[in-house]
């Protein structure tokens, strides 16, 4: 090939080592952020719940139904900042139901007070066993630091559903 024209195989080795140098390039950015600053939080795993969880109720509306259910959560101050535990509880919710609580909950942002916290993805619908509290839920350590006031604060699990008040 001595007419100057690059051979395809080295065309395509020229294209694959500019790729792995992105790829790289992403990896290292990503390292250097962390994983936790990316996503706003650090799982921690599941913690076994108890009565100092608070209740929120929702309704979840799909179609003409009504689908109440409640969250069940929890939030303290842990090693500066916002760790939070919850979890959905529903007899009503099945099916499509659940699926779409779980999307919303995903999408949906967790605030205490006037203050976003992170996304609300850690809360989960939960089968629970002798009661309500008798269920693991799932907790995470939010980048966000603790404020006294987020101890009293009020909780919003910012989705397109209905808060109820029983």
């Amino acid at each position: 090939m001595g007419d100057g024209r690059r051979r395809p195989r080295a065309v395509a080795e020229g294209r694959l080592q500019r790729g792995l140098q992105c790829i790289r390039f992403l990896a290292v950015t990503l390292i250097a952020a962390g994983c936790a600053g990316i996503v706003g939080y650090e799982p921690l795993g599941l913690e076994k719940a108890d009565r100092s969880y608070k209740t929120y109720p929702v309704v979840f509306t799909i179609g003409n139904n009504q689908q109440r259910a409640t969250i069940y959560y929890k939030a303290t101050e842990h090693q500066g900042r916002v760790k939070a535990c919850g979890y959905l509880l529903s007899r009503e919710l099945t099916g499509y139901g659940v699926r779409m609580a779980n999307s919303l909950l995903d999408a949906g942002t967790f605030s205490l007070g006037d203050d976003a916290i992170g996304p609300s993805a850690f809360v989960r619908l939960k089968n629970t066993g002798r009661d309500d509290y008798d269920a693991e839920a799932y907790c995470v350590l939010f980048n966000t630091l603790w404020k006294d006031l987020y101890s009293t604060a009020s909780p919003k699990f910012g989705a397109q559903y209905q808060r109820v008040i029983y």
